[in-house]
């Protein structure tokens, strides 16, 4: 047998409230949110407003004091910088490359070393510096002997790279414009060559001196890189060259 909780009417079934006091407790209960609803602290939501207002304020001032003040970024950055935390950094920076070294011995990592060439055959590139496509150094044609104006046989010696710090190529080779001295500007060659590799403190590969002398095509790997001695002919020029090509 159930009852209801609020009148004591038998009931038939377990339901907590008759029909008559079940529509009593849902009008109690609408009315009791609409009373809470009228409870709410507005003094809340008039403190939140009167923050967003002085926001508002705030970034109204800011605006006019960068209209009126040229350096208000400035000073605003040097505040913001006072307060960040002090971090401590090591003072050497460190060292970069703007290309991986030469592999094997550093003959190419130094351009500036190249270019001194052979002084002792007044044989001097000069400075290492741009040109046009390339970096490079380059020296005047020196004379072996002196057969007239435009006729003269000459050694000339040049350093090309990609790059500002990594030599690419050494090249060290004779003009041969008059047949009659020819044997001796291959022979001032192979003594430049020798000198150039003791210079550079390199081993002279087997052969390549008297590969120079007699004009023959040579090529050799070395630690340092390849050694060859080529030969191109032209219609009044003969020329041999030595070249030392990185690997």
């Amino acid at each position: 047998m159930h009852t209801c909780s609020r009148c004591g009417m038998l009931l038939a079934d377990a339901t907590r409230f008759c029909a008559s006091c079940g529509r009593q407790s849902r009008k109690e209960v609408a009315e009791g949110q609409i009373a809470a609803n009228r409870d709410v602290p507005w003094g809340f939501f008039t403190a939140v407003a009167a923050c967003a207002f002085l926001s508002v304020l705030a970034v109204l001032s800011v605006v006019v004091e960068r209209r009126s003040n040229p350096n208000a970024d400035a000073e605003v950055a040097k505040a913001i910088a006072q307060l960040r935390p002090v971090t401590s950094y090591a003072t050497t920076p460190a060292t970069t490359s703007k290309r991986p070294k030469a592999t094997g011995l550093q003959l190419f990592a130094s351009p500036t070393m190249l270019c001194k060439g052979v002084p002792d055959y007044g044989i001097v590139p000069g400075p290492w510096r741009w040109v046009e496509i390339e970096y490079l150094c380059t020296s005047s044609y020196v004379g072996v002997d002196s057969g007239g104006v435009g006729d003269d046989n000459d050694i000339v010696m040049d350093v090309t790279g990609r790059t500002e710090d990594i030599a690419d190529e050494v090249q060290l080779r004779a003009v041969i414009r008059r047949a009659s001295g020819r044997q001796k500007a291959l022979s001032t060659l192979g003594r430049a060559t020798r000198t150039l590799f003791s210079g550079l403190q390199q081993r002279l590969p087997d052969g390549l001196i008297t590969s120079i002398q007699s004009a023959n095509a040579f090529a050799k790997s070395e630690t340092y890189g390849v050694v060859t001695v080529t030969i191109e002919n032209y219609p009044r020029m003969e020329e041999v060259s030595v070249k030392i090509t990185g690997h």
